[in-house]
């Protein structure tokens, strides 16, 4: 009897969810109805504003529209009413400053009709409203209940609200068959009713995707084949490790085993927990911490004209806090300042123990180190990637990102993408701008540092000039040029600054000769500690606190939206001349308080063995993270909503998605390379002094093997095969990033 009940419950409840699924069916279907015939008419009273409605009626465009009619006006026929639905059209947050509609990219590029001969063609239209001659006005083309209500603006109520010489911008969906000049032309004749002009017009199709071109086969080719060994290389590395005594047993295997992603990985991914007094670690958290900074900076601006709360923006950013990011250019002085330590002090320990310096290996070794990822990551992004960029913003990429990869990327690879060449401003990755600085400062490093070796005296009065000059000379560009004494959000000149101060080698010295004085001071510090006085480290932490807020914070009055004051002369040079090197000052005595065991919780932060391995990779992931944002970006099918919770979040993710091509990069451009350089050179590993050299590499940080501390300099030399974890040891003449 039970069991029947059950049954019969069963049954009934299969019924009423059969009678429900049926009225939702039939909800949805008269709500589809009344939406397609809603968009029958809006096609109808805006028909000239999306589509080529001034071509020859007979010309095949002409026939296309006349059948996309005929499909609006048949209820059984929906493919026209979906191409008017992907339309872009008004959207809530007008007042918020979403005045970009971009509809629906890959509703239209679905579009198809019953004989397949018709497809959606995806375009975006910028619109320029002219300047009114005096005494006229442009016509009103709207009923007077429409005009009358704002806040309902379609295309041609935006339009006709916009202010003089402004942008206005959507897109809309035509039949593929007609061409670009055809929209051109059409909309050029209906905007010139409203004194406005179509002044940009990119559109999409199907099929119009580029085929591979030579360029294309030549980085697949190459790519494929170093995967290729690389796997080929990590498969007889396991070999070799567990069956072998781990040597090979052949010449020419010696020169594949440093490809093996097997022992790359081992030593990239390694953590030692052992701390030992002659290592300093906190350069490792300081390193990855200030790479997040940079990366989260970079979120900020990526996505600022794709926002859609674009008059919120102005309120947000004006807040104190806010000040991290709007003025976070000290996270690239953080790395100068790390440069200057690493390259004096191996500069330095090198002539102190060979007393000679080797110029050649000197220069070699740089580029060496620093080209093949340029060139790994550059041919990515100007080859390949544009088949992956889809979505309404595709035209940046396909105009701009790539043409200047293509065109451009030479600049990165010779390290001169910080100057105006033949006024060819762009380039390929132009985050390598601190490459290009750092490089042409390590070129002269050692006209400012070998004094110290052979001339103590008039090397020490050398760097003290150079020291002066660097922050003289921007303050003396600042003050000729009239310029602002920082980056500011808005203001004149920016431009300017930005062309003659921020990029310049003679401008960013600051922190880089900080570090120098730094790196001489653990140089002659030796394994020794400096015993300080319990005044003289809180004065010294108060200091440094103070000073590095002063430097993050006070440009807060000239750096919101609208500006509280305009900026005197007196803060122009001031701020202008000192805020980099007052900022590696600060950063000099966290490192040093560090170091000799005065650096409390803050030590306890920097110094924990989890920043090991995120640091090793800090180079990569500077090339790929800027890039891998702007891909990101232009694949989105909406705008992003502008607040600090979601820059949060795009920031984790383009973090995430950058970390793991730049592991692929570290592994394929970096780790191979370094192996190799051994083996052809024949290096000789140091002892490494852990004052400095075993955590100063921002590029590729040291693990800390005490067995090495344990040994004598001329015993070690290291084993060039790529599964002893050594070999990272050797790297510390890098730059960083």
């Amino acid at each position: 009897m039970k069991l029947a009940w059950i049954v019969a419950l069963a049954f009934l409840a299969l019924i009423c969810k059969f009678e429900t699924a049926q009225c939702n069916l039939q909800f949805y279907s008269s709500r589809a109805v009344f939406q397609e015939r809603w968009l029958s008419r809006a096609a109808s009273q805006f028909w000239d504003f999306y589509l080529p409605t001034r071509v020859d009626p007979n010309s095949t465009c002409g026939l296309a529209l006349q059948q996309m009619a005929v499909s609006l006006a048949d209820k059984r026929s929906i493919w026209a009413a979906r191409m008017v639905d992907s339309w872009g059209k008004s959207d809530d947050g007008i007042m918020y400053g979403r005045f970009f509609y971009e509809g629906s990219y890959d509703e239209c590029m679905s579009v198809a009709s019953s004989e397949q001969d018709i497809r959606g063609k995806y375009c975006r239209i910028t619109i320029r409203k002219e300047k009114l001659a005096s005494g006229t006005r442009s016509p009103k083309l709207l009923p007077p209940w429409f005009v009358h209500r704002p806040e309902v603006r379609i295309i041609p109520g935006a339009v006709e609200g916009l202010e003089d010489e402004q942008y206005f911008r959507y897109s809309t969906c035509i039949p593929s068959i007609c061409s670009h000049q055809d929209l051109w032309e059409s909309l050029n004749v209906t905007y010139s009713e409203f004194n406005s002009t179509t002044v940009n017009l990119s559109c999409k199709e199907i099929d119009s995707s580029a085929a591979l071109n030579a360029g294309d086969y030549a980085y697949i080719i190459v790519m494929s084949t170093l995967f290729a060994v690389i796997i080929v290389a990590g498969l007889l590395d396991i070999v070799l490790q567990k069956y072998t005594d781990h040597q090979p047993g052949k010449v020419y295997l010696k020169y594949l085993i440093p490809f093996s992603f097997y022992a790359n990985i081992k030593k990239l991914f390694q953590m030692n927990t052992n701390r030992t007094p002659e290592v300093i670690t906190c350069l490792n958290g300081m390193r990855v911490l200030s790479m997040v900074w940079v990366i989260y900076g970079h979120q900020q601006t990526n996505t600022f004209f794709y926002t859609a709360n674009i008059l919120e923006i102005g309120t947000l950013v004006s807040k104190l806090p806010y000040q991290i990011i709007s003025n976070a250019y000290p996270s690239v002085d953080t790395f100068f300042f790390m440069s200057g330590i690493l390259v004096a002090y191996n500069i330095l320990k090198e002539v102190k123990k060979n007393r000679v310096f080797n110029p050649i290996l000197f220069y070699v070794h740089r580029l060496i180190r620093l080209l093949p990822p340029i060139l790994v990551v550059s041919g990515l992004f100007g080859t390949v990637t544009r088949f992956f960029e889809t979505g309404p913003f595709f035209s940046y990429w396909d105009d701009y990102v790539y043409p200047t990869c293509r065109d451009y990327f030479w600049k990165d690879i010779l390290m001169l993408n910080n100057f105006n060449l033949e006024d060819l401003v762009g380039s390929c990755l132009g985050q390598c701008w601190y490459v290009s600085v750092d490089t042409q400062l390590y070129l002269v490093a050692p006209l400012f540092i070998l004094p110290l070796v052979y001339k103590e005296k008039l090397g020490k009065f050398l760097l003290y000039f150079v020291t002066l000059m660097s922050v003289m000379v921007p303050a003396l560009i600042i003050y000729v040029n009239d310029l602002p004494p920082s980056n500011v959000m808005v203001g004149e000149k920016g431009e300017e600054y930005f062309e003659k101060v921020y990029l310049k080698p003679w401008s960013r010295a600051g922190p880089w000769v900080i570090g120098i004085w730094l790196g001489y001071i653990f140089h002659k510090q030796g394994k020794e500690r400096f015993v300080l006085k319990q005044w003289q480290v809180v004065a010294g932490w108060s200091l440094s606190t103070i000073a590095a807020l002063l430097v993050q914070f006070g440009m807060y009055s000239y750096n919101i939206i609208p500006a509280k004051a305009m900026y005197e002369i007196v803060t122009q040079v001031t701020y202008g001349g000192f805020q980099r090197s007052v900022w590696a000052a600060c950063l000099a005595w966290v490192v040093f308080a560090c170091h000799n065991g005065y650096g409390g919780f803050v030590d306890g932060i920097l110094s924990h063995p989890v920043w090991q391995p995120l640091s090793r990779l800090t180079y990569s992931l500077y090339l790929v993270a800027l890039p891998m944002q702007s891909a990101i970006t232009f694949t989105a099918r909406t705008h992003f909503v502008f607040s600090y919770i979601s820059k949060i979040f795009e920031t984790a993710g383009a973090l995430f998605i950058s970390g793991v091509v730049a592991v692929l990069v570290s592994l394929s451009a970096e780790s191979p390379v370094l192996g190799l350089e051994k083996l052809l050179l024949k290096r000789t590993a140091r002892r490494v002094d852990r004052t400095v050299a075993k955590t100063t590499d921002e590029l590729l940080p040291e693990d800390q093997i005490d067995t090495m501390g344990k040994k004598d300099s001329s015993d070690i030399e290291m084993d060039i095969e790529g599964n002893d974890n050594k070999s990272f040891a050797t790297e510390v003449n890098d730059t960083n990033l």
